[in-house]
This record gives structure tokens, C-alpha cells and sequence, in this order.
């Protein structure tokens, strides 16, 4: 097994049939971006594909059940505004194609799904994806937050406060 930088010139001997990136949202920074796909689309043989799965940190509610007031809505919003100021934008799900399609990609799709927060979907592949992605939330979204507060803090903070 090889272990490298990411972001430096890949080394690999052959190129790729399949680059598959997934939850990466945050990691880096646009031109940190751009200079990733680039180095995807130099990897890669003709004909070949990237993967790429991220999913959107904020809280979006198709019926309005959720209220734009929800301490979730707004630690989501919070935490969103925090990798902006630090330069690692958590809005990748809405900027990869376009990166992928300047660093030379064609024919790029894309697709959407529903990511419920907790087991309320009717639909039972969405209630299990909620279940899981509940468990997703409760254990690593304290740790996220704080980490990305406290790095942003530095240079102008986004409004949490800590205890101390």
C-alpha cells in the first residue's frame, strides 16, 4: 500500500480506470480543489470515471416542519459560515461539477437524494439511511462544529461560545 498527499503531484505508474472520492466537504480549499481534479483528470485512463459522494452540512426541510429557528438549522448555518471564513467551504456539493468540468471533464452528472436526520421517512431505505445518518450526527457533529469554531475563532469567529 502507497500513502501520498493528495493535494501533491500523484506518483501512481498507471493511470486510474475508477477515482472514487467520498466525504470530503470541508478538506480543502477551492484551488486546493481544482488542483485536485486536475490531478484526477491527468490519472485517470481514457474513458475512465471519477466518483465523487459528498453530502450538504446544513438542514434543508421539504414541508416546513423544521423551523428556520432550530438550534439544528442554526448550528448547521453556523458551522456552513465557519468553513467559509477559514477558507475550506462546506458547499462542495454545489461546486464539484463545475471544478470537475475545468479541470477537463465531460459529460459530468450528477445526482440528489434526500438524506434524512433520524428513522421519520415513510419510505423504508430512506428511514434506515435516517437511522444511520441520526447515529452520523450524534457522534461526530459536537467534534466538527468545535473543531471548525476554534479554527475559524483565530481569524474572526462565528458566534459559538465555549466554555471556560
Amino acid at each position: 500500500m502507497e500513502v501520498d498527499d493528495i493535494l501533491q503531484e500523484w506518483t501512481w505508474r498507471h493511470p486510474f480506470d475508477l477515482i472514487h472520492m467520498r466525504q470530503l466537504i470541508g478538506a480543502f480549499t477551492p484551488v486546493e480543489w481544482d488542483s485536485l481534479f486536475t490531478q484526477c483528470y491527468k490519472n485517470l485512463s481514457p474513458g475512465g470515471w471519477i466518483e465523487q459522494i459528498e453530502g450538504d452540512p446544513r438542514i434543508h426541510c421539504s414541508d416546513s416542519s423544521v423551523s428556520t429557528d432550530s438550534s439544528m438549522v442554526q448550528f448547521t448555518e453556523a458551522v456552513f459560515r465557519a468553513g467559509q471564513n477559514w477558507n475550506h467551504p462546506l458547499d462542495t456539493p454545489d461546486t464539484m461539477r463545475a471544478a470537475m468540468e475545468k479541470a477537463g471533464f465531460v459529460d459530468t452528472q450528477e445526482k440528489t437524494y434526500r438524506w434524512p436526520v433520524g428513522p421519520w421517512a415513510r419510505d423504508p431505505t430512506l428511514k434506515e439511511a435516517g437511522r444511520l445518518h441520526y447515529h452520523q450526527w450524534t457522534a461526530g457533529m459536537e467534534g466538527w462544529g468545535l473543531y471548525r469554531s476554534q479554527a475559524v475563532d483565530e481569524g474572526g469567529g462565528v458566534g459559538f461560545v465555549g466554555e471556560g
